[in-house]
């Protein structure tokens, strides 16, 4: 018979037992009688008992199914441990399945089997509201020769003051530090009495620099009526074929909010300024040249074209008036005229209106009047509403043409023509269409026909 402790690898007549990790199997001995021997268990089975015959290999677990993993991996005498991912847990000890945790409040952490543990009843703390985290143990200030300031509820952790010499003695520094913390309280109270007042004050300064702002954007921003519109009109075109300055003035300014207002008109726009130009094909010509520019430059380059083939003439600036209206753009033909009309366009400024303005200042007491309600109008500082009211329209459009001092006063220094590169500078970013991209046209203008008229034309469709 074979020790128990060592593993009889060959056939016996009589076996007692198999050590761990071995099952007992039966086989014939040479004279044909039964035995017994110990075989070691398979790489899927575990035995971590002493057994006999009877008793086999058991199957390890399996850790593979959802939201499970291995832990260990077990041997032939232990089992396989599995456990679950973040936030599931085992329903009970068997380990079969993972389900999710419950979410626990504060001052509770997640237990064994789902189950929401008191952190106070085990002196840990927990803080958060989830499915994760677990109690924490609490901080122990005695272990730091530190005084407990602040007990923990089981929802935050203890609170330890400085470190002191005799711990035993800790109700009277306990009191100090809240006379401390008393006196921390009345100070920050006054700092923050010091900077509510600060930003108080604050958001007054910037309500009447709001209020003062609106009333400057505000002041000579009146609706033209249609009676001003036509009268302005009017007068801007009659001045354009006396005064050449002026003239280029409006036409840069038009130009300008063209650029800025003018949407999927702009293939029109262009037909119109070139409808009766003398070369065949040129409104073709200019769109295929801006053909892969974007919006505004395509717009930009329109005009300037049109500019140098027209002048800066009354005759070009009644033109794009009428190029407008075949566009039935009429709103921009408005700012046109409101811009003219208004006071912040200085060529129209009358002499009269300016030496006014030049001559009357606000005394002082006006001035702080301004300031403490600056939405308020005074008689003192703005010419009186009643008075302009009174004023017939014309009398608004009236300016000095024959006197040349006025027009030093009046008219500014004439500004710069902008390429088609240097437009992009003060356009604004939008998506907007582009000019049409022609593909495989060829202009080719008509031979002896130098009277070629265009007035019947159309956009030529690309393909």
């Amino acid at each position: 018979m074979a020790n128990s402790a060592s593993v009889p690898t060959r056939c016996w007549k009589t076996l007692e037992s198999c050590p761990a990790g071995h099952e007992m199997e039966k086989c014939t001995l040479s004279d044909q009688s039964s035995g017994y021997f110990c075989k070691q268990c398979g790489q899927l089975s575990f035995q971590p008992n002493e057994n006999r015959w009877g008793d086999q290999c058991r199957l390890r677990r399996v850790c593979t199914k959802m939201y499970m993993k291995y832990k260990e991996h077990g041997s032939n005498i232990k089992d396989a441990v599995c456990e679950c991912d973040t936030g599931y847990h085992f329903e009970n000890i068997d380990q079969r399945a993972c389900v999710p945790n419950k979410i626990c409040p504060k001052g509770f952490g997640q237990g064994p089997y789902g189950v929401c543990e008191n952190c106070l009843a085990k002196d840990m703390w927990s803080d958060s509201v989830d499915q994760y985290e677990t109690c924490k143990p609490l901080r122990n200030c005695a272990k730091e020769n530190r005084c407990v300031i602040e007990k923990s509820n089981g929802t935050k952790d203890n609170r330890c003051g400085p470190v002191v010499k005799d711990i035993t003695d800790c109700d009277s520094i306990i009191y100090e530090q809240q006379e401390a913390s008393k006196s921390s309280i009345d100070t920050h109270t006054i700092i923050g009495a010091v900077l509510g007042s600060v930003c108080l004050v604050a958001i007054i300064i910037i309500i009447v620099i709001v209020c003062i702002r609106r009333r400057n954007r505000g002041r000579g921003k009146r609706h033209l009526t249609k009676e001003q519109l036509d009268e302005t009109l009017d007068h801007m075109l009659k001045r354009s074929r006396k005064d050449e300055l002026y003239c280029k003035k409006v036409l840069t300014m038009s130009q300008k909010e063209i650029e800025d207002r003018i949407d999927r008109q702009i293939w029109t726009l262009a037909q119109e300024l070139f409808r009766n130009h003398p070369q065949p094909a040129k409104y073709e010509v200019t769109v295929e040249k801006y053909k892969g520019s974007q919006h505004k430059f395509a717009v930009n380059g329109y005009l300037q074209d049109w500019r140098v083939w027209k002048g800066d003439t009354a005759e070009a600036l009644e033109h794009v008036i009428n190029c407008l209206k075949q566009c039935k753009r009429e709103d921009i033909i408005y700012e046109i005229c409101s811009k003219v009309h208004q006071e912040d366009f200085p060529i129209v400024v009358s002499y009269t209106t300016a030496k006014n303005r030049s001559t009357s200042k606000p005394n002082v007491f006006s001035r702080f009047l301004g300031t403490v309600n600056p939405c308020s109008k005074s008689n003192n500082t703005h010419v009186d509403d009643s008075v302009e009211n009174k004023e017939t329209s014309s009398k608004l459009l009236e300016a000095n043409q024959t006197s040349s001092d006025t027009m030093d006063l009046t008219v500014q220094p004439p500004e710069k023509d902008l390429s088609t590169a240097e437009a992009g500078a003060i356009y604004r970013e939008r998506k907007t269409p582009s000019a049409p991209v022609f593909v495989d046209v060829t202009f080719i203008p008509e031979p002896n026909n130098q009277n070629y008229n265009r007035s019947s034309s159309s956009p030529v469709p690309s393909h």
